[in-house]
């Protein structure tokens, strides 16, 4: 690996971001759950989501943001099997999401989420708290990431801890999205 974390700023302008939030304003969102079981855990995540699987112009965007990122910064070996979620974090509910991790390190599957990409949907202005915070495995701390505003995306090791902190005033939106690849060995 040659960086921690790989980053794009403004890649979507904030009229796309705001016709992603507006096209899921009108869906009934679900509540994000935790682990292989799917469970939602209110002390692990607090937050409203809707996977996205027909939009496949959207998910050739994404692919080629991860394989430039791989390509520049991770080395490993990733299909083009994608997934997509829209995500919002609401002061109402205190939306948050614990540190964690995106992918099971130990598994008996021949595929596994290799890359995790965040894309920040809403103005910094428009919500406080709900801060992306990434942990350096190496260090033992957090790492210090850019200020992310709206449109900059994010792309790191699904294997790396992460969190969301409370949102404590608006709402924080996101499109994340996971690419896998073989197993890690």
């Amino acid at each position: 690996m040659n960086h921690l974390y790989y980053y794009y700023t403004n890649e979507f302008k904030p009229k796309q971001c705001d016709e992603i939030i507006k096209s899921f304003e009108v869906q009934t969102l679900d509540n994000g759950t935790t682990g292989l079981d799917n469970t939602p855990d209110k002390n692990i995540r607090r937050s409203k989501i809707k996977f996205i699987t027909e939009d496949h112009a959207l998910e050739r965007k994404l692919i080629k943001y991860f394989h430039e990122a791989n390509n520049e910064s991770f080395g490993f070996n990733i299909f083009d099997k994608i997934e997509i979620q829209f995500t919002e974090y609401d002061e109402n509910y205190e939306g948050f999401y614990r540190t964690h991790i995106d992918c099971q390190l130990v598994s008996k599957e021949y595929y596994q989420r290799k890359l995790s990409m965040v894309i920040f949907l809403t103005d910094k202005s428009d919500y406080e708290g709900g801060e992306f915070r990434l942990w350096d495995l190496a260090c033992n701390d957090w790492i210090e990431l850019p200020n992310f505003n709206k449109g900059d995306i994010i792309i790191f090791p699904s294997f790396f801890p992460h969190e969301v902190t409370p949102v404590t005033k608006g709402k924080r939106h996101t499109l994340v999205a996971w690419l896998e690849g073989e197993s890690f060995r």
